[in-house]
């Protein structure tokens, strides 16, 4: 069970970091001229593939395998319900910045993403 709990934590790690990478990279892919925009539409969507998504579904299994396994202890930790709420909020960030990425990347000029006006980015 402590493989379940490493790979369960390094895989939040791998999912959470680049999908917050990611809302940095759509700022920059909004704001770039027409030829910039397929190549960073390209890279946006091979990190989705590659590390983003496989690295949520590690998390999902990874979690249930660990609820499963004493499902007594957690359901009963106040600390557990205040993380599921964490999980189904990082959950809908990822939707949300894949919905956009994918709108991005079809129809660019549709796409409003506010950059702060201090960030070297936009």
């Amino acid at each position: 069970m402590p493989w379940i709990k490493a790979l369960h934590v390094i895989s939040v790690i791998v999912w959470a970091g680049p999908l917050l990478l990611m809302t940095q990279m759509l700022a920059m892919h909004a704001s770039e001229v027409e030829p910039d925009r397929g190549a960073l539409g390209r890279i946006e969507l091979r990190l989705f593939n590659s590390i983003i998504n496989p690295a949520a579904a590690v998390v999902l299994v990874t979690g249930l395998l660990q609820i499963l396994g004493a499902p007594s202890i957690y359901m009963k930790a106040g600390w557990f319900h205040a993380k599921l709420v964490l999980v189904v909020a990082l959950f809908a960030l990822h939707f949300r910045v894949f919905r956009r990425m994918r709108l991005l990347i079809r129809d660019p000029g549709r796409v409003q993403i506010r950059v702060a006006e201090d960030d070297p980015v936009g």
